[in-house]
């Protein structure tokens, strides 16, 4: 039998740093957050090689007193704790006592270190856990560490890290959380020379995300709130556009504890449920403070991991936050119409031919004085007046001609031809006499051209020369477009008359405000609708929006236990063997709340009376099948959340097609219903139902701007 030894003191070490220092992102992440626990307003972090052979972390805090730099490398030494009871309300991110003493057993450390009330520093070198030196040393307020040649007493360690590049990505991806759970102190990492990172310290979760993540991703945020069961969930949710494949981007942190926790990234994807794509995961900065006697952060070493008492409740406060951040929210994918590069609205734009002439007028007439302007219009009056009379006889004309009844309603080509010469003739004259004077070239073109004659309308049942279009309204709702196009000329200048831009750019598209103002242009490929609503074009999927509504309703009919049940003659007869005949006992009140009703029908026969109504063109029997063999690949339970994914599937079997014919009514309908969902935006699967074009985008591909 072997002889039992007591291990010595540098063995011991190297064991307790394997459990600690795995890599160089363990040593970083060990003493910012000692800058942290020592209230630093500001944490510099800079490595050379990954972290391997050079890490310097300085802070701003309250230092070390001179006395304590020797015990603070003992093993198991803290200021954060003193008995097992400060285990159970512990608040700082350290607290084990191990750090120190287990990176000075594996790397070369220096520090530097003065308190507030001292007059100079101490510096202090341990190299493999033996003191080389300590020396009095003039140095600021704060506490600086500088760890050289990582694991150069241990290369076995040493060949099992990554390359370079990959050891700095741990160590940026720590320092982003860690900016991210302290918005109010200032980081800064310096990788190689090169600044990676760097945060104001300013308090605001925002203005780190995007110092961070980015201006894609701190556009398309969503500030997420709760209390619920004494547990205050606070920070910010991506919207779906901004999805990642993967849960790396799920930041979430207790009492300012970064952490990876199960409970809360499965109450996270629940919350989210419906909103993205399958298998597409959540951006995700949030800030859970609860009571620390309801948690246990002594489970791991590297404090990774936390033991919840009220996991329930921690779930459900968590779900319903994220949840409640998608109520009543627009979350309409914008689309572009091609991969050229993104120019700001307010850019600068090309002008027309004629404006540059415009133009070209006004800088012409900026330069004379108002007296000079008024000597010009005198001169010019008599002109004015003269056409003035001339347009007045030519809309007498018009108006004859309106109001004969053998003219059929319609105005004459060679009468429409000459309104359009005169009025671009006057605007040109006038605006040359009120250079940058808009509203009052409006008033003498008005004084010219009348409102009555500007709204004058053409009877669209006796107009002969009229082009339908189809956009899936009934016949007798089809608009009619005249080929007329000085009538549609007029028509449009009547409609921005006053030279008034209205905008509802603070309206969603599907409220009631905005319901008046929407144009339903018509039906694409059978399957998209366009929309027209403040200067936007909005494409709606009919298939995804309609799934959606039924649902939402199949859904609620479930919550109210008011599904509608629908009789099917002759009965489905079904044979259960025993095993289908025991899970289906264990599922009977699910499948009666989901609309089945289902009876023996003596032997190893069963028969299906009953099935939810709403839900033609679905074969019932197929769709029983379905959820039946679901529930055995889930050991006989049927969850909620296994009903609510075949209400899902339910939904998308009944719901109408791609490439199927819509009526104008239908839309409108249908349109009607998304406005009353908390959710219109996804379907249940994750797809939208509505993607949105900007007018200006539309003027960008055409060349209209820049």
């Amino acid at each position: 039998m072997a002889e039992i030894k007591v291990l010595d003191q540098d063995t011991i070490n190297q064991i307790a740093a394997g459990e600690v220092v795995e890599r160089p992102a363990s040593i970083v992440k060990e003493l910012v957050e000692n800058a942290v626990d020592a209230s630093s307003t500001a944490v510099t972090v800079e490595i050379k090689g990954g972290g391997i052979d050079f890490i310097r972390i300085t802070d701003n805090g309250c230092g070390i007193e001179k006395e304590q730099v020797r015990k603070a490398f003992l093993p198991h030494a803290t200021s954060k704790i003193r008995s097992a009871d400060d285990l159970e309300t512990v608040a700082s991110l350290g607290f084990r006592g191990e750090a120190l003493s287990s990176i000075a057993a594996v790397a070369k450390v220096e520090l530097v270190t003065k308190t507030d009330e001292g007059i100079s520093g101490i510096r202090y070198v341990i190299e493999g856990g033996e003191e080389k030196s300590c020396d009095e040393i003039g140095c600021p307020e704060g506490t600086t560490f500088i760890i050289r040649d990582l694991f150069f007493n241990t290369p076995a360690r040493r060949k099992f890290l990554k390359s370079k590049m990959t050891e700095a990505g741990y160590v940026e991806s720590f320092i982003q959380r860690l900016a991210l759970s302290h918005p109010a102190i200032s980081f800064k990492f310096i990788c190689d020379n090169k600044n990676k990172v760097s945060t104001s310290g300013n308090g605001n979760l925002k203005d780190v995300i995007y110092n961070i993540f980015g201006r894609d991703v701190a556009m398309n945020l969503l500030p997420v709130k709760g209390n619920e069961n004494g547990i205050l969930v606070d920070g910010y949710i991506g919207k779906p556009v901004i999805s990642r494949g993967n849960r790396n981007y799920e930041n979430y942190f207790v009492n300012g504890r970064y952490l990876k926790n199960n409970i809360i990234s499965k109450a996270i994807e629940e919350g989210y449920k419906g909103h993205a794509m399958v298998h597409k995961f959540p951006f995700t900065a949030l800030m859970i403070s609860m009571d620390p006697h309801s948690f246990d952060a002594n489970v791991h070493p590297a404090k990774m991991e936390m033991r919840f008492r009220n996991a329930e409740e921690l779930y459900s406060s968590v779900m319903s936050a994220v949840r409640s951040s998608f109520v009543k929210k627009e979350l309409i994918p914008k689309v572009g119409l091609g991969n050229e590069q993104k120019v700001k609205e307010n850019a600068r734009k090309i002008p027309e031919p004629f404006e540059k002439k415009r133009r070209a007028i006004e800088e012409r007439f900026s330069s004379l004085s108002s007296e000079q302007i008024k000597q010009i219009a005198k001169k010019k009056e008599n002109n004015e007046s003269k056409i003035k009379d001339s347009f007045s006889k030519a809309e007498g004309r018009v108006q004859n001609a309106a109001l004969n009844p053998n003219g059929q309603g319609c105005v004459q080509d060679e009468d429409v031809s000459e309104i359009s010469n005169r009025r671009s003739s006057i605007e040109e004259r006038i605006a040359r006499l009120h250079v940058g004077e808009n509203t009052a070239i409006q008033k003498e073109i008005d004084k010219v051209i009348p409102k009555t004659m500007e709204k004058s309308s053409i009877d669209p049942e006796k107009s002969e020369n009229n082009t339908e279009i189809n956009t899936g309204r009934p016949q007798s709702q089809q608009p009619i477009q005249i080929e007329k196009p000085k009538v549609e000329f007029v028509k449009e200048t009547d409609h921005y008359a006053k030279g008034t831009q209205m905008s509802f750019a603070d309206v969603p598209l599907l409220s009631e405000e905005a319901r008046p103002k929407h144009r339903i242009i018509g039906q694409v490929f059978r399957t998209y609708w366009l929309v027209e609503y403040d200067e936007k074009l909005f494409f709606v999927d009919q298939h995804a929006a309609h799934e959606k509504v039924m649902y939402e309703k199949l859904k609620k009919d479930l919550e109210n236990n008011t599904i509608v049940q629908q009789m099917v003659a002759p009965p489905i007869i079904l044979t259960f063997s025993i095993k289908e005949q025991q899970k289906f006992e264990l599922c009977e009140e699910s499948f009666k709340k989901l609309g089945f009703l289902i009876e023996e029908f003596g032997g190893n026969e069963y028969c299906i009376r009953g099935v939810p109504a709403n839900l033609l063109g679905i074969d019932p029997q197929e769709l029983f099948i379905e959820i039946f063999d679901q529930i055995e690949e889930n050991s006989g339970k049927m969850n909620m959340e296994m009903i609510t994914d075949k209400l899902a599937s339910m939904a998308c079997k009944a719901a109408v097609k791609g490439n199927t014919t819509m009526s104008y009514e239908e839309m409108d309908s249908l349109m009607e219903q998304l406005m009353k969902l908390d959710n219109p935006y996804q379907c249940p699967h994750g797809r939208p139902t509505i993607i949105s074009m900007t007018k200006y985008e539309l003027e960008k591909k055409f060349k209209r701007v820049q």
